[in-house]
């Protein structure tokens, strides 16, 4: 008897949810409950989605400055450097050794996450600036060899006839503006006569000089005479032509890599 009326009392309990989730169901709530729910969900998803990614974008916005900062900002600079080192034939300072400061940049560990395709332009670009750092002493050696004799021949009364040693001043109102050394006018393979005589056209009281064994001298025909003399023996030197093959290819694919190395720095926001 008990049976029966714990089955009677659980169907007339069914009966009633039944009926009562029936009458939801056709006024729409329990509808409503499921699109609630579902719509809550669904911002869940859309949120967390959207942190995730936000995440992901402050990761690597912190990961491109810390690059920016240890490596393609001292890269830039460094190739800045070697470009001017190779564009004007400078020479080279302990604290401005363009493959010096490369090498500090390698050494560092963020070095093998950059750019693979980057890391072997710049390794090619080191190992260019090797070869072009040999071929410039070498065609400083060239010009020493053939001026120094030809100079003190037409100057046998100068002791100290080192083109190095030998400069072409453009003065203005007394004060030198332009100063060239004997030495890099042949290897720029441009006459400092000439090239300052075209700039004098803009100044009010230009003079040239030439200073050769600390004595200073006004004598342009002569000097200018011999200089053109030794450049264009000069210019039939391998080592010369090999200089300035070098230099032209260098200057080109350094200017080439520079802009690269821009574009990601000024990517980085």
């Amino acid at each position: 008897m008990q049976k029966e009326d714990l089955v009677g009392g659980a169907s007339a309990i069914i009966s009633a949810l039944a009926a009562a989730l029936g009458y939801l169901w056709n006024i729409g709530f329990i509808q409503l409950i499921f699109s609630f729910l579902a719509g809550s969900f669904s911002t869940y998803l859309i949120q967390h989605r959207l942190q995730i990614e936000s995440e992901k974008r402050r990761i690597a916005r912190e990961h491109g400055i810390l690059m920016r900062d240890s490596i393609y900002g001292p890269v830039f600079k460094a190739l800045n450097q070697a470009f001017d080192w190779v564009r004007d034939l400078k020479d080279t300072y302990y604290d401005r050794d363009p493959l010096k400061n490369i090498d500090g940049v390698r050494e560092n560990y963020l070095y093998r996450l950059a750019d693979e395709g980057l890391r072997n332009e710049i390794s090619q670009v080191y190992d260019g600036l090797l070869r072009y750092g040999d071929l410039l002493a070498r065609a400083k050696r060239a010009v020493y060899d053939l001026a120094v004799s030809r100079l003190r021949e037409s100057y046998p009364n100068v002791k100290n006839t080192d083109p190095r040693q030998t400069y072409f001043f453009l003065n203005e109102h007394g004060m030198t503006i332009k100063t060239i050394s004997f030495e890099t006018a042949i290897l720029e393979r441009s006459d400092p006569i000439k090239t300052f005589q075209k700039t004098m056209v803009d100044l009010e009281d230009p003079t040239i000089e030439v200073l050769m064994d600390q004595e200073r001298s006004n004598d342009l025909k002569k000097i200018s005479r011999v200089y053109a003399e030794i450049e264009q023996v000069a210019w039939k030197e391998n080592r010369l032509l090999e200089l300035e093959k070098s230099r032209k290819q260098l200057t080109d694919v350094l200017r080439k890599l520079i802009s690269k190395l821009e574009d990601k720095i000024i990517s980085v926001h």
